[in-house]
């Protein structure tokens, strides 16, 4: 966990108290703005922050809703909680948190004047502040009834919930709630005195009330009661956007770069599998149809390899004669570096012309002679000299050249 920071408004600016991931304090204070951004400089803070909200300017009730529909819910809760409140249901805000025990969801009300103050402030505050939590919501619920004085006022938190009222409506407060048997009021030491006439008034209902005293104020005894699951105000309109680290920007940017790099590649792989299909099922027409320009009479044109391999090795015709030649001789051109563009095949004198384009006339020579130390009749024709290369003719025949 990072290091925590809990900070509430007070007379002379703020009070503020600082925890680690452990729960160690790790500093506290109170005064201005400015004293306490020093105070952050000084101990170079760098967590989180929790604004703690006045509990009396916050109802805190539940509302029955069955339905489960986040968005349903939202729209139900003000209407269902409408008789508790003394304001019209449109200058309030409601908060939602998690469903209680019984099914019902935990609901904080505030003004909705009060709350853009609240976040108004939180927002112009150079820190991270993502909550707002009222006050009444962090009592550690101890006992059958546990209270915190805190001044002249009593945060207050049992079976019927929690609530912040003057220190005087404690008896009063406690009376109306269930399971009020057993008591836990909490005091800053030195303060006893100031709770003294509420604890003899409780002790008359014959409810079992335990009065502790402690060094802690009682800004940190509320802090220490903070566990996670408190009703965050900032909520709906005013919900923070989480920040994120500088880091973070990079390695999402990276992340996105890297994801944008893999669909390019995806893509183009498709697309050249795409235009090699096309290429194939073209070339495959046009050997069929040179296929059956060779041998008219032959219907079988299933497997046209196997078929070419057939008519070769039992015909001597004038088509098998062409395939022979141009397959031996067209095979070495790609290593060679040279293109073929046009082919010719004179079938009365049994030779075929390649019409060759390449970068040098020495690479058609040396090809010509490559083709006769394979044993055919390669003779060069024309070679004429073009911008960037040469383009020539070859003919070749079956047999030595003698």
């Amino acid at each position: 966990m990072t290091d925590t920071l809990f900070l509430r408004e007070a007379k002379d600016g703020f009070e503020w108290i600082a925890f680690d991931g452990q729960g160690q304090m790790l500093f506290q204070g109170s005064g201005g703005e400015s004293a306490l951004f020093d105070k952050l400089a000084e101990k170079q803070f760098n967590g989180s922050a929790i604004g703690v909200t006045p509990g009396d300017e916050v109802l805190m009730t539940r509302a029955g809703v069955p339905s489960r529909q986040y968005r349903q819910i939202v729209q139900a809760v003000p209407y269902v909680v409408e008789e508790q409140l003394a304001a019209d249901v449109e200058d309030c805000f409601f908060a939602l948190g998690d469903r209680d025990s019984g099914g019902q969801v935990n609901v904080a009300v505030v003004a909705v004047d009060k709350m853009l103050s609240w976040a108004s402030r939180a927002s112009d505050l150079d820190l991270d502040v993502h909550a707002l939590i009222p006050e009444c919501s962090l009592v550690e619920d101890v006992a059958g009834v546990s209270a915190i004085i805190d001044g002249d006022r009593v945060h207050i938190a049992g079976a019927e919930g929690q609530a912040t009222l003057p220190v005087g409506e404690l008896p009063l407060a406690v009376s109306l709630m269930a399971n009020a048997e057993n008591i836990q009021i909490w005091v800053p030491a030195g303060d006893e005195a100031s709770v003294e006439l509420q604890v003899r008034e409780l002790e008359t209902t014959e409810a079992a009330v335990e009065l502790v005293s402690s060094n802690e104020t009682a800004f940190e005894r509320l802090c220490r009661g903070y566990r996670g699951d408190e009703i965050n105000l900032l909520q709906g309109p005013y919900k923070v956007v989480e920040k994120r680290s500088e880091s973070a920007v990079i390695w999402r940017s990276v992340a996105i770069l890297a994801v944008c790099a893999v669909l390019l590649n995806v893509g183009s792989k498709l697309a050249e599998g795409w235009y090699l299909a096309s290429r194939a099922e073209q070339f495959e027409e046009e050997t069929i149809a040179i296929y059956k320009k060779t041998f008219p009479g032959d219907r079988n044109v299933r497997d046209i390899r196997r078929r070419w391999n057939a008519h070769l090795g039992r015909q001597e015709s004038a088509g098998n004669v062409f395939i022979r030649l141009f397959s031996r001789s067209s095979q070495g051109l790609t290593a060679a570096g040279l293109q073929l563009t046009n082919v010719n095949f004179n079938e009365s004198r049994g030779d075929l012309v390649l019409q060759i384009q390449g970068g040098q006339s020495e690479a058609l020579v040396q090809y010509a002679q490559q083709l006769n130390s394979e044993g055919l009749n390669a003779e060069i024709g024309t070679i004429t000299q073009e911008d960037g290369g040469v383009r020539g003719s070859i003919r070749v025949k079956e047999g030595n050249a003698s």
